[in-house]
Parts: C-alpha cells; structure tokens; sequence
C-alpha cells in the first residue's frame, strides 16, 4: 500500500492504543512495526486478558486509505517481568514469543 498508508496506520494504531492503555500502563514503538506494552500491576495473566481484547478490537477496526479498505491483525509475545531476568532479558523473551506467534499463523498472542 505504500509509505503514506504505514503512515495513516501508525498515526491510526498510535489513537488505539493511546486509549486502549489509559490507567493500564505505557505503550512505545519498539521498531519499524513494533510496539512494547508495558502494563502496570499487572500479572501476565491479566495482561493476556488485555493483549487479547485489544487483538480482538484491531481485528475488527475497518481501515480505509485512498478508497481502499482493509483490515489488520496483531501478534503479540508476551512475558511477565521478573527483576531476577531484567529488562532487557524480559524484552528479549518477549520478541522470541512475537517471533514464535509470527511463524505458527499470526493474529495471536504468544504467552
């Protein structure tokens, strides 16, 4: 679709998640088409609850760019921090999950 469509997708995924984490925690963009969630205390558990209702909620968003519409999915890895791993381990662990959701089929989240 090109440059200028990432650019309306981001500008429109960027309002999502805004709203989507208000009182839940902090939301980055963590690469080119990667985005790091951050939830505040909250268990993995929860936080799977919410990965998958704001899975859900993009799945169903009808995008429209130049008259063209369009629908996206989201994979997300998931892991619950522990301060014996760190940040960066925690990360990592994280991006292997997003990796393994990728490769067995998109739009889920790898817990």
């Amino acid at each position: 679709y090109g440059h200028e469509c990432g650019d309306y997708v981001l500008k429109e995924l960027a309002w999502l998640f805004e709203h989507f984490m208000l009182d839940k925690g902090y939301i980055a963009r963590w690469g080119g088409e990667e985005f790091l969630f951050v939830f505040n205390d909250k268990n993995a558990d929860d936080a799977y609850i919410s990965l998958e209702e704001l899975r859900y909620q993009i799945a169903k968003k009808l995008f429209s760019y130049e008259g063209q519409d369009f629908n996206l999915t989201m994979t997300f890895g998931l892991e619950e921090f522990s301060a014996q791993a760190g940040i960066d381990l925690t990360v990592e662990n994280a991006d292997k999950k997003l990796y393994m959701g990728k490769e067995s089929g998109r739009n889920r989240v790898v817990y």
